[in-house]
């Protein structure tokens, strides 16, 4: 980090009033340089601890859902401090919740580059595409993350990759990506969105007694899972059971009442009222 000092060194005023002259010093030049490199390591390691204590702050921020005053201190630790990958991961995801989706690439790509084992990195960076629809560039960052055998958490990675291919329409490469992640004993949240996403994908497959199996397991780990008791009320329409339908469609309104989830289940209740 440049130490910017503008001040002159080793100046002094002389008895003369208003007269400035330099002052010459008999100092080993040895110690003169260690003295330099002193104050300017000093200088740095200061500002560092001051960007680690911004970059400490906007996580608190973001872990509260403010994103903008992350934003805020994320920059101002990218100002006082280093470049890490750490901080441009932080970045990435910040510009990526407030919908600034070429930014966070950016910042996840300057990761990345600086750690090219960085798997979290290239998971979000993943997730960013697959929210810009680029199914395969989600995949091969999927891939990379997956590529370092020590990442902490490759369930989440074939997670993603799962729905990237789900998206992409190839359901049996979809399951397999599930049953990898199954296999890496997720928590229990993520276990709950992967059983999800499972019954989606067998639904689309054409599966529906499957799908409601996984469904069922997702609502079991977590009972507020509004979107599960929507896709439960789809099984059973594509089993011709509506009074079970209309009960899952309900339950979802129950649940999240103002979420596009109920506004799909009210759709969905009214196509079953009408056609009796």
């Amino acid at each position: 980090m440049k130490h910017d000092n503008n001040e002159e060194l080793f100046s002094m005023r002389s008895d003369r009033a208003g007269q400035r002259t330099k002052g010459i010093f008999s100092v080993p030049i040895g110690i003169w340089i260690l003295w330099v490199f002193f104050c300017m390591t000093g200088c740095v390691a200061v500002n560092q601890e001051e960007a680690d204590s911004h970059m400490n702050i906007g996580v608190a921020y973001m872990q509260t859902g403010k994103y903008n005053s992350a934003l805020k201190e994320f920059l101002k630790a990218e100002e006082l401090g280093e470049s890490n990958p750490k901080l441009h991961y932080l970045l990435g995801i910040a510009y990526h919740r407030k919908g600034l989706n070429e930014l966070a690439i950016e910042e996840m790509k300057k990761a990345v580059d600086l750690d090219t084992k960085y798997s979290e990195a290239y998971n979000y960076l993943g997730v960013i595409y697959i929210d810009l629809e680029k199914w395969d560039l989600a995949i091969e960052c999927f891939e990379k993350a997956l590529a370092n055998i020590l990442y902490d958490n490759p369930a989440m990675a074939h997670y993603n990759m799962g729905w990237a291919y789900y998206k992409k329409g190839n359901y049996p490469a979809a399951l397999q990506q599930y049953e990898l992640a199954r296999a890496q004993k997720p928590e229990p949240v993520l276990m709950s969105f992967l059983e999800k996403n499972w019954g989606i994908v067998l639904l689309a497959s054409g599966r529906s007694a499957e799908a409601l199996k996984h469904l069922q397991k997702s609502i079991e780990l977590m009972p507020s899972l509004a979107e599960s008791y929507f896709w439960i009320g789809q099984c059973y329409v594509e089993q011709k059971n509506p009074e079970k339908a209309k009960a899952a469609f309900q339950e979802v309104i129950k649940l999240e009442p103002e979420s596009e989830w109920s506004e799909k289940s009210r759709k969905k209740l009214d196509e079953l009222s009408s056609r009796r």
